[in-house]
């Protein structure tokens, strides 16, 4: 059981918070610029570990209680192609954005966009 060998008594402490809106959909959650020389396969998953890694902070610092964000690994892997194929000399801006409302039980459900990208 959950009981320590040994033990006669076990304190618990219950920590009970009211679910609340923490998150709304469309708030920008990290953004950073990623430069022209920034272009290896490389260097691009690591602005957008970077990136997620903020946006999970600040979705935290906003009351959610769920550590994980969900965000489609298919269109992030197909956006990071197009930022390691990119050309031209102007730095994109990348943004996380929350897809949907979240509650501070919710799993946080992403975006990542990009500003400044030509379309492939």
């Amino acid at each position: 059981g959950n009981v320590l060998r040994g033990e006669k008594q076990v304190l618990a402490f219950a920590d009970v918070r009211r679910s609340r809106q923490v998150l709304e959909a469309g708030q920008v959650l990290a953004s950073l610029s990623l430069d022209p020389e920034q272009s290896s396969q490389k260097q691009v998953f690591a602005r957008l570990n970077l990136l997620l890694a903020a946006a999970r902070n600040e979705s935290q610092r906003n009351g959610a209680l769920n550590p994980r964000l969900q965000v489609d690994q298919d269109a992030l892997n197909a956006l990071a192609a197009q930022l390691v194929e990119r050309e031209g000399n102007q730095p994109v801006r990348l943004e996380v954005v929350a897809a949907r409302d979240s509650d501070s039980l919710d799993p946080i459900a992403v975006t990542v966009r990009a500003k400044g990208l030509a379309p492939p």
